[in-house]
């Protein structure tokens, strides 16, 4: 009895977790629909660097536009490891996009 509560409040949590990610993307693109550009929006379930080459692929879609921190390695740098496993696997336009705020640890030489 334990494992269906447990897999119900996982459900529910999952739920939630999902209508406020789908509200919050709605608002950010409402700007972008009022200035008359085409949006299809694709909230997909899964590990991004699998999922997102998968849709691109399946939909035909011509700029995939994703959020990336670069946190770790080298390869992930300048763009981040996901976007860079993204960047590699499709045939169309990526365009990352970094989170207002963000300081790039990268500084020129003087």
């Amino acid at each position: 009895m334990l494992n269906l509560e447990l897999l119900n409040l996982v459900r529910s949590i999952r739920q939630e977790v999902t209508e406020q990610h789908q509200a919050e993307f709605n608002k950010l693109l409402a700007d972008y629909e009022a200035l008359g550009v085409n949006i299809t929006a694709h909230l997909i379930e899964g590990r991004a660097g699998m999922v997102i080459p998968e849709q691109a692929r399946r939909q035909e879609v011509g700029l995939i536009v994703m959020g990336t921190v670069a946190r770790t390695g080298l390869p992930g740098f300048i763009i981040g490891n996901t976007a860079e496993s993204v960047l590699n696997q499709v045939g169309c336009s990526v365009l990352t996009v970094k989170p207002q705020g963000f300081e790039t640890p990268v500084r020129l030489a003087s």
